[in-house]
C-alpha cells in the first residue's frame, strides 16, 4: 500500500509494528466460524493479518471513516482466496453505526485516544456484546482499565462482565506518525456469569452509579453516601471510591434502588 498521511483531525496514528498487529490478532482466538469487525482499518496492519488466515473466520467486517484508505481496504479484503468467508468494508463512523449482529462476534481495534471512552462505552453499553475484544489504546488507559483495589478506577468498574487483561506494551515509535505516549494492547473476555448480575441491573444504570460513585475520586466516600446509610452495609465511611470492590459496590447499589 502506497505510504498515506495520517490526519490529525481523525486521530490518526498508524501501527507499523507487524509483532504486535499479530499479536492482538492471535489474541481473538479465531476459529472458523467467526464473525469479526474492526474498528478502524488504518493502513491494514491487522485487516491484511486476518484476511491472511482465511480459515479462521466466516464473516469479517471493517470500519474506516477516511475515504482515502478505501482503495487499500478493498484491495487487502478482495484479495481473501476463501470464497466462504464474507469480507465487507463500511466507510462510517464506529461511533454511528448500526452493528445489527445477533449471532457471538469477536472485535478488534487500534483505538484513536481521542474517542477511546466512546467506542469502549458504545460496546460495553451494546445489549448484543463481544466475546472478545483485543485494543490498542493508550498506555494510561490501559492502566485505568486493569486497576484493581486499593486503586480501582470508574473504568476498572464499568466492565463489569469482562475479564480485562494486559497483553502487551507497545512503544511510541511503533507508530506512523510517533505519539507522545506509550500504548497497550488489552484483551476482554466475555465472562457471562458474571454478566448476569450486570444484565439485571442494566448497563446505563450501573455507569451512572459509577459516575456518581466516582464524582469527588480523591475524596471519602461519606461525601458521596450518609455516614449512617454506609455504617448500614458494615463500609468504612473514611474509604476512597478507588478502595471500594465490586462486591461493596453492588451492595450500596441494591441498597439505594
Amino acid at each position: 500500500m502506497a505510504e498515506i498521511k495520517a490526519k490529525k483531525t481523525l486521530g490518526q496514528n498508524f501501527l507499523k509494528d507487524n509483532q504486535s498487529a499479530q499479536l492482538m490478532v492471535k489474541s481473538l482466538n479465531l476459529n472458523g466460524s467467526d464473525t469479526i469487525i474492526e474498528i478502524g482499518g488504518g493502513t491494514g496492519a491487522l485487516t491484511r493479518l486476518i484476511v491472511e488466515k482465511c480459515n479462521d473466520y466466516k464473516h469479517f467486517r471493517v470500519y474506516e471513516i477516511d475515504q482515502d484508505l478505501k482503495p487499500g481496504l478493498e484491495k487487502i479484503l478482495k484479495s481473501s482466496q476463501n470464497p466462504n468467508t464474507i469480507n465487507e468494508l463500511y466507510f462510517e463512523n464506529f461511533l454511528d453505526a448500526d452493528l445489527g449482529l445477533s449471532v457471538p462476534y469477536k472485535i478488534i481495534g487500534s483505538l484513536p485516544y481521542y474517542i477511546t471512552s466512546p467506542i469502549i462505552h458504545k460496546i460495553l453499553r451494546h445489549t448484543h456484546r463481544p466475546e472478545i475484544a483485543v485494543f490498542l489504546v493508550q498506555k494510561e488507559v490501559g492502566e485505568k482499565l486493569l486497576s484493581e483495589v486499593p486503586n480501582a478506577t470508574y473504568w476498572s468498574h464499568t466492565t463489569l462482565g469482562f475479564k480485562v487483561e494486559k497483553i502487551a506494551i507497545v512503544k511510541a515509535a511503533m507508530f506512523n506518525p510517533v505519539p507522545k505516549v506509550d500504548s497497550m494492547i488489552v484483551k476482554f473476555t466475555r465472562l457471562p456469569k458474571a454478566e448476569e448480575e450486570l444484565m439485571k441491573i442494566g448497563f446505563t444504570k450501573w455507569e451512572k452509579f459509577l459516575h456518581h460513585v466516582y464524582k469527588n475520586p480523591r475524596k471519602m466516600i461519606n461525601k458521596v453516601f450518609d455516614k449512617e446509610f454506609l455504617a448500614e452495609m458494615n463500609i468504612d465511611s473514611n474509604l476512597r471510591p478507588q478502595n471500594l470492590d465490586i462486591e461493596q459496590l453492588m451492595r450500596i447499589y441494591k441498597a439505594r434502588v
